[in-house]
């Protein structure tokens, strides 16, 4: 959770940019929302691997989604506390 404080609180913070490339370009480059999932689907596995317990697929699919959304309201809302906040409750209510 420290790191992605880190990034978001840095002055270089411009969001995640398979996130923004979707928003962007979808319409236009359909390859980007493919390589987009195929990152998403890579962030799941990192996360499932560090889990602990019973669904840990489930539940890593739950915290890249929760991550997505902090690190979109970190963006527009340029609030890590707040979003590192939610973040932190998301993972600690589902584990």
């Amino acid at each position: 959770m420290r790191a992605l404080h880190e990034w978001w609180a840095s002055p270089s913070f411009r969001g995640c940019a398979f996130l923004n490339a979707v928003v962007e370009l979808a319409g236009a480059q359909p390859e980007v929302v493919a390589l987009s999932q195929q990152h998403k689907a890579q962030m799941t596995a990192a996360i499932a691997q560090v889990l602990r317990g019973p669904l840990r697929a489930e539940r890593a699919a739950r915290a890249t989604l929760a991550a997505d959304g902090a690190i979109l309201h970190a963006q527009v809302h340029q609030n890590p506390d707040a979003a590192a906040s939610l973040l932190e409750a998301l993972l600690r209510a589902d584990g």
